[in-house]
């Protein structure tokens, strides 16, 4: 996994001996920087790192005089091995990425359809009648772009125009789209059963959690 370049760096100051930190998950030791500040001659301070705890022993010098040692790394996740938010980040990218490249291939060869296409049936198969706006927040897309879409989708006899309250136009799907769409589910979950649904069911609703949490407002 690669780690991003720090920015900032973290320093902790520890005094005396027989002193250890927080326990935290040990991943890596070998970008920790150790720099020794000591008082006396002839001293050496002790890193030891056993399970998920790393421990600092300051003997004491022939003088008698204790060892101050100032552990300085580049941001204490980083120096563990642990994931930055860039990395994380562009982790999900590379997922998505994988999902969607994925999905319109298969989509195409085996539906007939392209990933938005089928992202627009599956709305509407959950909310039907929806206005154009909503399919474009739905699909991440822009009112012109959905627009555009919509009068193609239209045009292929996948979704259908009714009218709604007031001026407002509504889109329904068509037997013809809810069967398109059914074919393109299994191949969409196909993808997704090739990353995600490899993990477990706990597993699968912890990272739902933590991206949803991430998400908050």
């Amino acid at each position: 996994m690669a780690i991003s370049t720090p920015s900032t760096v973290t320093v902790v100051d520890l005094v005396g001996f027989g002193l250890a930190v927080e326990s935290v998950p040990l991943m890596s030791l070998l970008l920790l920087k150790w720099f020794r500040l000591v008082r006396g001659q002839g001293s050496t301070a002790k890193l030891e790192a056993s399970g998920h705890l790393i421990g600092f022993h300051r003997p004491y010098t022939s003088k008698g005089a204790y060892i101050r040692t100032l552990a300085i790394c580049a941001v204490l996740p980083y120096a563990l091995g642990m994931p930055s938010t860039q990395d994380v980040g562009h982790a999900i990218k590379r997922l998505q990425w994988r999902h969607h490249r994925e999905a319109n291939r298969r989509l195409s060869e085996f539906a007939n359809l392209s990933l938005a296409q089928w992202d627009v049936l599956r709305h509407l198969s959950h909310k039907p009648d929806s206005s154009l706006h909503a399919l474009a927040e739905a699909t991440f897309q822009t009112d012109q772009s959905m627009g555009e879409l919509a009068r193609r989708m239209i045009a292929c006899g996948l979704i259908e125009r009714c009218d709604g309250s007031g001026r407002a136009v509504r889109h329904r799907l068509t037997d013809q789209g809810r069967a398109a769409y059914d074919a393109g589910t299994g191949v969409v979950e196909q993808v997704l059963d090739e990353t995600v649904g490899r993990l477990s069911a706990k597993d699968r609703t912890a990272l739902l959690e933590l991206l949803e949490r991430s998400m908050a407002d």
